[in-house]
């Protein structure tokens, strides 16, 4: 590809495996960020994603904020993981192999399934602790702040290699 490629991925998916040369622009930030999209030169520019669903998202946003006219856009199909598939190379800064969010999903299922357990074999207070993991996955949800997931990136399994993304 000699074209820009626009990575509309989550930081944490692109520090663990990113096409070197592309830049990341976050779908849940993408609409702060569209003015960066006039200080590039007018040129073909191909969005990314892990699959291609958050890509047609981003084309779309770009679209209805007007920016769809200053470049050439096009949706990689199949996102990063067919470019993974066809051999072409990827870059990482990530001492992990799991994502954070995958982690976090880990955790928390993990602590579930220990919560009801332990409610059934010593007390049934303990399905207290299910309530409160739902509780703060709920607050996750609609705040888009994850407690868990800030922990889990401060252990030493998820420091990055390389300096971080701004």
């Amino acid at each position: 590809m000699n074209e820009l490629i626009i990575d509309v991925r989550e930081e944490e998916e692109y520090i663990a495996e990113y096409i070197e040369g592309s830049i990341l622009m976050p779908l849940s930030l993408l609409e702060k960020q569209l003015p960066i999209l006039k200080q590039i030169q007018k040129q073909s520019i191909t969005i990314l994603c892990r699959s291609g669903m958050r890509a047609k998202q981003a084309l779309e946003i770009i679209n209805a904020h007007g920016y769809g006219d200053l470049h050439e856009y096009r949706i990689f199909e199949g996102g990063i993981s067919r470019w993974i598939a066809e051999g072409n190379n990827i870059r990482s800064m990530s001492a992990s192999t799991i994502s954070v969010m995958r982690q976090v999903q880990i955790v928390v299922g993990v602590l579930l399934i220990l919560a009801i357990t332990a409610s059934y074999l010593f007390n049934p207070d303990i399905r207290l602790v299910a309530g409160f993991i739902g509780g703060g996955l709920l607050f996750a949800g609609l705040s888009g702040t994850c407690t868990m997931a800030e922990i889990l990136k401060r252990l030493p399994w998820n420091t990055t290699k390389a300096c971080c993304i701004n």
